[in-house]
């Protein structure tokens, strides 16, 4: 019996190493794309202090709502490859890229 919870615990063992080696995020990546998702929520926090700061009256007005959900969709994209690893491909919505009003 203790054999073969010895053995369990050293496969068990040897799995998480081998996943730890196939990780596919390094260290540095996943340092680089939680700034990311931190410089991210910044913006969203800019784009409010701007919608609020904008004039009424203005000729061409930005489209907060289209470019907080562009942001959005980006965040949500880091943070799912953060989450685990993607194994095939898959449609992800295009950005509209427009932000003024015509």
């Amino acid at each position: 019996m203790r054999f073969l919870i010895s053995m369990m615990l050293l496969a068990l063992t040897l799995n998480s190493v081998a996943d730890s080696r196939v990780d596919h995020v390094t260290d540095a990546e996943r340092l680089a794309l939680t700034e990311l998702i931190r410089q991210l929520d910044a913006t969203l926090a800019l784009i409010e202090q701007a919608e609020h700061n904008q004039s009424a009256d203005t000729r061409f007005p930005l489209d907060y709502d289209q470019l907080r959900s562009d942001i959005g969709l980006i965040r949500d994209g880091v943070s799912r490859h953060l989450a685990k690893p993607v194994r095939s491909p898959r449609r992800v919505p295009l950005l509209d890229g427009e932000y003024s009003h015509r």
